[in-house]
């Protein structure tokens, strides 16, 4: 747990104690929001997260932005400190050289730029990064696995694998290897009896979703979807709204994305890391069979959805990906190892020198990815609840200038005399329905039976209640905090 405990403290001297948009962190008042009232996320619902985001919060320290952050922090760096764990099961000889391999893998990603990243945000990402070893380990196990060889660990992995869903749905792309790992589990020790077993653990993990319906009942004010109805909860858990942004870019776009892959792992670890990293895939061989195309599954498999998914944070997507050329890295040190020339130990040098490169990067994706250098979220909500008037409607049009308002009137309870309407979102029924009744003293126009969009709903909510000042967000360049406000009379 060296690994973990020195992650922990390097990504502690960057926590946030206030909202952030660093990192491609702007949900960040959406999960909190929906967090602090037991609500829902955006799709896909994020009940995992939710839930365990519930426990973070009675944690006695700093804000509710800090809290939040722990719950990224703390498996991010468990997750590296467990890929470490599993270097040394994979390497098997516990010599010096395999020991150094497993170390370095565990460090490389766990400083990484783009784990580092979501390490120190409220988001999905670094929760995600533990299921992904952890999935990565129930697999190994399967493939390992022999007659009468206990089986608590592979059933408590499948459990947690399940879980895994609920936190995102993007674990999904590990299935194919978990599948075929318990298939030739299977075979080779004819136990279809600890294959269903396994497959019903999965399937009680993914139960968490439940959470969405019994959730949504008490009509929490964070309620996307409303999925207390089938049709809602299937909108959630489909990501319906985003589907449209899967393979859904263009050439110039692509080719743009594909060209960036070597920058990107270059940014991840360097000229050394990237040779590094080509000798693991190419010299090592594995004990475990079939283990080398698992991790070559993971690269690729999680390279293609964050190429192919139409949006500006997508590179999220390619934390396994990291992870997979991160131990590849680290199994480049037994071949390092071995190289002399006239009694000089050569290869024992570059190790040296190449975990030496990873550690002397630490300090510039520090700075370079410090969240509290970008409160902008914080200041603008803050200045927006300041000076609008009494009793005051607050049109809203995108997530930058939604989500912080959300966390700090829903989750703080701050300006309850306020009341906040996004207007993109008032063509869907679910959001009509959680508007009525969250804010019980407005008069609203007749709600649809279907959703419509691009209608007038929501704003002709101001003409209905013309006591009430309106005040309109938008994004502004001018701006200091990126979103600019002017508040008046309908």
């Amino acid at each position: 747990m060296l690994i973990s405990l020195s992650l922990m403290l390097i990504y502690l001297s960057v926590a946030p104690t206030r909202l952030s948009n660093a990192n491609y962190g702007s949900d960040g008042g959406d999960f909190l929001a929906a967090v602090l009232t037991t609500g829902i996320p955006h799709p896909t619902g994020y009940p995992t997260y939710t839930l365990l985001g519930r426990l973070f919060q009675l944690i006695p320290l700093s804000t509710p932005v800090f809290r939040g952050m722990l719950e990224s922090l703390l498996p991010a760096a468990l997750a590296a400190g467990l890929l470490t764990a599993w270097m040394c099961f994979v390497l098997g000889a516990k010599t010096p050289a395999h020991l150094g391999a497993a170390l370095l893998a565990g460090i490389a990603w766990g400083v990484a730029p783009l784990l580092f990243s979501q390490a120190v945000i409220v988001e999905v990402h670094g929760l995600q990064a533990l299921f992904i070893i952890l999935a990565l380990w129930w697999v190994t196990l399967n493939l390992t696995h022999t007659p009468g060889q206990e089986v608590k660990g592979l059933l408590g992995l499948s459990f947690l694998v399940g879980l895994g869903f609920g936190n995102h749905l993007l674990i999904a792309l590990l299935i194919p290897a978990g599948v075929f790992a318990i298939l030739y589990m299977a075979r080779q020790t004819r136990d279809w009896k600890l294959v269903l077993a396994q497959g019903t653990l999965v399937v009680m993990g993914m139960l968490v979703y439940l959470y969405l319906p019994l959730s949504a009942k008490n009509y929490p004010a964070i309620n996307w979807g409303n999925p207390q109805a089938w049709r809602g909860f299937l909108w959630d858990i489909s990501a319906d709204p985003y589907q449209g942004l899967l393979f859904h870019i263009n050439t110039p776009t692509l080719l743009d994305r594909l060209r960036s892959i070597a920058s990107l792992l270059l940014d991840q670890f360097g000229f050394l890391g990237l040779a590094a990293g080509a000798i693991g895939v190419i010299q090592y061989s594995f004990r475990i069979k079939w283990l080398r195309w698992v991790l070559v599954w993971i690269f690729f498999a999680y390279l293609a959805f964050a190429i192919g998914y139409s949006t500006g944070d997508s590179v999220g997507y390619l934390i396994p990906a990291v992870m997979a050329f991160a131990i590849w890295i680290g199994l480049s040190i037994p071949s390092l190892i071995s190289i002399h020339w006239k009694r000089i130990p050569i290869g024992a040098l570059l190790a040296v020198l190449l975990t030496f490169s990873i550690w002397m990067r630490i300090p510039g994706t520090r700075s370079r990815l410090d969240p509290r250098l970008q409160d902008q979220p914080a200041q603008y909500a803050e200045q927006l609840l300041q000076q609008a008037p009494d009793k005051a409607i607050i049109y809203t049009t995108t997530d930058q200038d939604t989500f912080p308002l959300w966390y700090y009137h829903f989750g703080l309870g701050e300006r309850p005399d306020l009341r906040i309407i996004v207007l993109p979102l008032t063509q869907f029924v679910w959001y009509q329905q959680a508007l009525v009744h969250t804010y019980t003293n407005l008069n609203y126009p007749a709600l649809y039976t279907t959703d419509q969009p691009d209608a007038d709903w929501g704003k002709a909510i101001a003409g209905l209640n013309p006591s009430h000042p309106v005040c309109n967000t938008r994004l502004s360049a001018e701006s200091d905090t990126g979103v600019a406000f002017q508040c008046g009379h309908p």
